[in-house]
């Protein structure tokens, strides 16, 4: 125990002796800007593409939207690579808004912690909220059953969380999770209650999900959010897809689609630019052509 006379001079000279780390002064806050120019440069580059970075399937294509998703990941990448050369509180902030549109909590609520500045404190809320409410989630989840991504969403007054879950990926001979079941809880101020579970969503003819997720879209013209399943499944040369979309009655979520598309992956797109979404599938024609001869045909499902 330290004598109640001790000097200030006597705490400097402790905090630098060996063993004395718990009496050090707190390092300073990082810089805004790295102060190595190539970690500069590498935030710069970074920068634009986390930022414009958006969770949802809502492009051209499936291809387009892998690439887009491929595009934040490789910026990801430079970005822990100027964070390594030099840290700045800019490269935690713009990383750490990325995970959290990620549905990364923890990663997210590291990174802007770190940062301090740049207006993030909404976003630390965010994240921490996310945090909490995945744990939650997870505490709720069918035995055997993993998380796979969570989100709140806000339908009719009501504050909700889902969550989308898998079987355990080691679990499966190929390597891929086979079963889905979306989870639903409500965020009340004393306890998260679950208002709706869906049943197993299958993948086709037992194949394992190679890709699979789970999107707040509007696509039936209700001020609330849909949810929006899609799945890609192994098989060959084809890589077939399955849909589901699910809207909200005032109580649970309701199915309203139920499609697949057996040699491509299924996508959205607002095809009339008007805020509203639609399924985009290819079906085959006939079944005695070789698989290079097959005629192929899009369908677009649509709310009516």
């Amino acid at each position: 125990m330290l004598a109640h006379n001790i000097t200030p001079v006597a705490l400097l000279l402790l905090a630098a002796l060996p063993g004395s780390a718990c009496l050090a002064a707190p390092p300073a806050s990082l810089p805004w800007q790295p102060t190595n120019q190539q970690a500069r440069h590498k935030l710069d580059l970074a920068e634009p593409v986390l930022s414009g970075y958006r969770r949802m399937p809502a492009l051209h294509n499936s291809w387009e939207y892998e690439g887009h998703q491929e595009k934040a990941a490789d910026a990801a990448d430079t970005m822990q690579q100027s964070l390594a050369l030099s840290p700045s509180a800019r490269a935690h902030r713009s990383i750490g808004l990325y995970y959290l549109k990620q549905c990364r909590y923890a990663l997210a609520l590291k990174h802007l912690k770190i940062s301090e500045r740049g207006r993030v404190r909404d976003a630390i809320r965010s994240a921490e909220h996310g945090l909490r409410m995945e744990k939650l989630a997870i505490l709720r989840l069918q035995p055997g059953y993993a998380l796979h991504r969570s989100f709140g969403i806000h339908v009719s007054g009501h504050s909700l969380w889902v969550a989308l879950s898998t079987t355990s990926i080691e679990k499966e001979a190929a390597g891929h999770p086979n079963r889905v079941r979306i989870l639903v809880l409500e965020d009340r101020a004393d306890r998260a209650q679950v208002v709706w579970q869906s049943p197993v969503l299958p993948d086709i003819q037992e194949r394992g999900f190679t890709e699979l997720d789970l999107w707040p879209l509007r696509m039936t013209g209700s001020k609330n959010p849909e949810l929006l399943f899609l799945g890609n499944c192994s098989g060959g040369s084809a890589n077939p897809g399955i849909a589901m979309v699910y809207r909200w009655n005032g109580k649970r979520f309701r199915k309203v689609l139920d499609c697949d598309s057996p040699e491509q992956p299924l996508w959205v797109e607002d095809l009339k630019h008007d805020g509203r979404y639609q399924v985009r599938a290819v079906q085959l024609v006939g079944t005695e052509m070789s698989h290079a001869e097959q005629v192929r045909w899009p369908l677009v499902y649509a709310w009516n």
